[in-house]
């Protein structure tokens, strides 16, 4: 139960990086968005789910206050890093550094292919293609139809884009 607090406490510090990260790429309106509104808008959601969480957790923890025998058995060390929860936050926070490398559409794409590999997807050619697929999707969508312009990392720049 203490790794599940520990958890969503590093999730809603996560969260708490999005948000002050946003106002950086601007909000622009609902009508006209820049790139800063969305992982804003996704950013308050997500800190609100998990300050319920974690209310959630402590209230649970105050209401049972169990004594020393009832105790749940300290979780062994090493397999904590094992949980799937961990991976995703852990692949999270390398797509964000991601993206001031290769750009956001690119970060995307690969961000998308390792989670369909976490998820169970396990045919390599089959998560290149879905992160191909999801980085076009989602440079189409924002630069093409929105005519927003996202971040481009400085790999790009270095190839002259």
């Amino acid at each position: 139960m203490f790794a599940d607090k520990k958890f969503s406490l590093l999730l809603f510090i996560l969260g708490l990086a999005f948000v002050l990260e946003a106002p950086r790429y601007g909000f622009g309106t609902l009508a006209t968005p820049e790139p800063g509104l969305v992982p804003f808008l996704m950013a308050l959601c997500f800190l609100g789910l998990e300050a319920a969480d974690l209310g959630y957790s402590l209230a649970r923890r105050r209401r049972a206050a169990p004594g020393p025998a009832a105790r749940e058995p300290a979780p062994a060390a090493g397999p904590g890093f094992r949980d799937s929860r961990i991976h995703f936050v852990i692949l999270t926070a390398v797509g964000i550094f991601l993206t001031y490398i290769v750009g956001l559409p690119a970060a995307i794409g690969i961000y998308g292919a390792l989670c369909a590999w976490l998820l169970g997807l396990r045919s390599w050619w089959k998560n290149l293609i879905f992160g191909a697929c999801l980085g076009l999707v989602i440079h189409y969508l924002f630069e093409v139809f929105f005519e927003t312009e996202l971040p481009s990392g400085w790999l790009w720049s270095l190839m002259g884009g």
